[in-house]
């Protein structure tokens, strides 16, 4: 079974309790192989959860996603939309 095609884009919250979506931006170049080795997951991750974006993860992400993080405001999260199907 072919695994399905996905857009991997950054999320990011309020961290005020509120946990609202403050907005998204999709991800340009990286690999499936280089965001296993930065997040340490299994090479046999399809990385289809969601997974917390920390200050570790900044220099790679800001590259990757035309964004500036601040950690102060918001929580980021590397995500897994399915492209639809045709």
């Amino acid at each position: 079974m072919q695994s399905p095609e996905v857009t991997r884009l950054i999320r990011w919250f309020e961290n005020d309790g509120s946990d609202t979506l403050v907005g998204e931006a999709p991800l340009s170049g990286p690999t499936l192989s280089e965001l296993q080795e930065l997040f340490e997951v299994p090479t046999d991750d399809p990385m289809y959860d969601c997974f917390p974006v920390a200050e570790k993860h900044r220099v790679f992400i800001e590259s990757h996603a035309s964004l500036s993080l601040d950690f102060d405001r918001f929580d980021y999260f590397l995500e897994a939309d399915a492209e639809p199907q045709t």
